[in-house]
Formats: C-alpha cells, structure tokens, sequence
C-alpha cells in the first residue's frame, strides 16, 4: 500500500498547500465515498501533511545529491572511452529511508484510525482511487552508443 497511500495523502496535502479554495470540498467527496466520519478524515489529513513533508524532505536531499553527480559531467556528456557513471549509492539509501518512513506512517495512521476505518481507506485506494492511475515504465531501457569525443548522459 506505501504507493497508494501516498497519492491518498498528496492528493490531500497537495489541494490544501495549493490553497484551493474547495480543498476542503473535495476531501468531503472522498470522505463520504470512503465512508468515515469527519474526525476520521482530519486524521488522515494530518497523517498525509506529515508524511508528504518527511518524503519532500528526503526527495529533496535526493535532488542535492543527482545534481551534485551530474555537475561531474558537463552538458551530460562523459568522456570517451569512459563507461556510464552508475547512480550515487546514497539514492538507494535515501529510497529505502522513504520507504521506511512511509511504512512507519502507514502503521501509525492504522493505530490512528483503528483496524476498520483504516480498511475502509485502503479498500477505496486500492479498488476506486488507484484505477484512475496508471505507470508506464521504461522498456528496458539501454544507453546510448558512445559518439566521438564524448556521449550524452
């Protein structure tokens, strides 16, 4: 669930750090299609604020460290006769931490909420919410052939 439960949170934190002025309608929409009492709903808003804070947080160290690796090569482009630089090993930390926080606010909110208003949420993100959402990940995805004097990264 830590994906699903993530777009039920940003899509909460998301409408209410925009300022949108029915944020407040479309969490009573979901609210009443996921069937809990408001008090419910403002435990699952403030679960989702502090949970899309902790993960923007470690996103953002993530992105210090991407660019921080990438000013090594100018323009993207490496050497000739170097091979493709492999990710910063600390990105896979950074992405196991996020999980880790996820999953420790996942199990917070179910102590929050309690065993039943907690199955309610799942159960409509992952039959009614999480349809409307779709991943297209790359096909096996390859490099470039390297080009004189140097390749695109």
């Amino acid at each position: 669930m830590p994906q699903n439960g993530y777009l039920v949170k940003y899509i909460y934190a998301k409408a209410d750090a925009l300022g949108q002025p029915d944020a407040g309608e479309l969490r009573g929409i979901y609210q009443n299609k996921i069937g809990i009492a408001a008090a419910d709903a403002a435990v699952l808003k403030q679960w989702a604020a502090t949970n899309v804070q902790a993960v923007q947080q470690l996103n953002a160290t993530a992105q210090q460290i991407i660019q921080a690796h990438r000013a090594r090569y100018p323009g993207g482009i490496v050497p000739a006769g170097q091979p493709h630089p492999a990710p910063p090993p600390q990105l896979a930390a950074l992405t196991k931490q996020r999980d880790t926080v996820t999953s420790a606010h996942i199990q917070s909110l179910k102590a929050a909420l309690g065993v039943d208003v907690f199955a309610k949420v799942d159960n409509f993100v992952q039959t009614q919410f999480s349809r409307n959402f779709t991943s297209n990940p790359l096909k096996t995805f390859t490099y470039p052939s390297p080009t004189a004097p140097g390749s695109k990264n």
